[in-house]
């Protein structure tokens, strides 16, 4: 009757052999069945190892995060410069050159699309020298000798 190799160990010659119609020879045909079948079916399966055609894209997520650091220079001496931040450290640095602007934000959409969102940013930095600039009035009444000194 023929047997089957189960197991060989190349030092001392450890042989394991069984028959045919064993149920080691049973078992390790099985395990053989299990481990290269499925991987070939589900190959088969999904129409095989390599793409033959494929298309992807993508749209990223942009969002406006509402944060602006504003740097305008008005003039070409290095101290001359009008600042504004939505950061309040950064606005505590900037003591004379800190100015607040009027700021407008708004998406504009194409045909109710996400993807074709634009965004509109719109910021007024109104520069008045104190010379030439009328002050509203309260502003005026308000300051008084007593508070500089």
């Amino acid at each position: 009757m023929a047997q089957l190799e189960l197991f060989s160990h190349p030092g001392p010659g450890v042989r394991y052999r069984a028959g045919l119609c064993s149920t080691a020879a049973l078992g390790l045909l099985l395990l053989w069945a299990l481990t290269y079948l499925p991987p070939l079916l589900v190959a088969y399966r999904s129409q095989g190892l390599w793409l033959k055609q494929s298309t992807y894209m993508e749209q990223p997520t942009v969002q406006f995060q509402y944060e602006v650091l504003l740097v305008a220079m008005t003039g070409a001496d290095p101290g001359s410069f009008l600042a504004w931040s939505t950061f309040p450290a950064f606005n505590r640095l900037q003591e004379d050159q800190l100015r607040v602007p009027l700021i407008s934000v708004g998406y504009l959409q194409w045909g109710g699309m996400v993807s074709g969102c634009q965004l509109e940013c719109s910021i007024v930095l109104i520069i008045c020298v104190w010379d030439s600039c009328q002050l509203p009035h309260t502003a005026v009444s308000e300051a008084s000798d007593d508070d500089t000194k």
